[in-house]
């Protein structure tokens, strides 16, 4: 579950030096903390909730330290035998049957130090869900999921932009009840809605488009693909995007949540969006 943000944290200590510019640094750091805080926001995420997880995930922090050390060996080994590899390649060279099949065993190995890592940091996701929400959970996890809309998402995120250049009597006139087609589409594929739920996820949607076609173009720019997201994930939608097949193996999420909050748990930035979440 989360051997690889193991792997990845413990390389990046020993890595080369960085050789970004400070200014290039400072700048994806800060856009992976507003990608952060934005889901934040869309999750609805209170003061109190933030500074309750900023205890999980500090604590977190020092668990990943602590399990640095213990697999130490194991991920020295790993790395070593991958800058091997990294310089026969580099030297265009093919791998040597012995090589390969060590790397081919580096592989294995990392399977199963994954799922060891993913149960002994598991309490601290569990205590993550207990903080939140079903819904906030969703949220959260929402963009790392496999899109189960797969084409639908690139038609709103356009249908959108087109959305934006009617005026007025254009959209009161054409979009509501093209709105009102594709959901029946939607709704019959997935064994109907009644009445009432239609309608509210008619309003639903169409408060969306409203609130799409008020902002200024570098809003829409940065605002644009969460307003589909919304659209996608929320309401009737977000309920019938579970049940596809590639939305989580099918089901509605459960168990399938813990390694999307695990990515986000140690992603280093989460921290800092948390203190600034949480007003600290």
């Amino acid at each position: 579950m989360f051997g690889a943000s193991l792997l990845l944290w413990f390389a990046s200590a020993v890595q080369d030096e960085d050789i970004r510019p400070p200014e290039l640094k400072q700048l994806e750091e800060t856009r992976e903390e507003v990608r952060i805080l934005a889901l934040f926001q869309q999750a609805k995420l209170t003061q109190e909730q933030a500074a309750s997880l900023l205890e999980v995930v500090t604590k977190a922090a020092e668990a990943l330290k602590e399990l640095a050390a213990q697999y130490e060996a194991q991920l020295t080994e790993a790395l070593t035998l991958l800058k091997e590899a990294k310089e026969t390649l580099a030297k265009g060279e093919d791998l040597s049957d012995d090589l390969r099949r060590r790397v081919e065993e580096l592989q294995r190995n990392a399977g199963k130090t994954q799922q060891l890592v993913g149960q002994q940091l598991a309490p601290l996701v569990k205590e993550i869900k207990e903080i939140l929400t079903a819904e906030q959970v969703t949220a959260l996890t929402a963009t790392s999921r496999p899109d189960a809309w797969g084409p639908l998402r690139k038609q709103l995120e356009d249908g959108l932009g087109q959305i934006r250049q009617l005026n007025d009597n254009q959209f009161d006139l054409n979009v509501p009840d093209l709105l009102e087609q594709q959901l029946e589409k939607i709704s019959e594929r997935f064994g109907g809605m009644n009445n009432d739920d239609f309608e509210k996820e008619h309003a639903r949607v169409m408060e969306i488009l409203r609130e799409a076609r008020k902002l200024n173009d570098d809003e829409f720019r940065e605002k644009g693909p969460s307003l589909v997201n919304r659209i996608l994930s929320e309401g009737k939608l977000g309920e019938f995007g579970k049940k596809l097949p590639q939305a989580g193996g099918g089901g509605g999420g459960g168990g399938n949540e813990d390694p999307l909050l695990g990515r986000l748990l140690f992603n280093p930035m989460t921290i800092r969006a948390l203190k600034t979440r949480a007003g600290k």
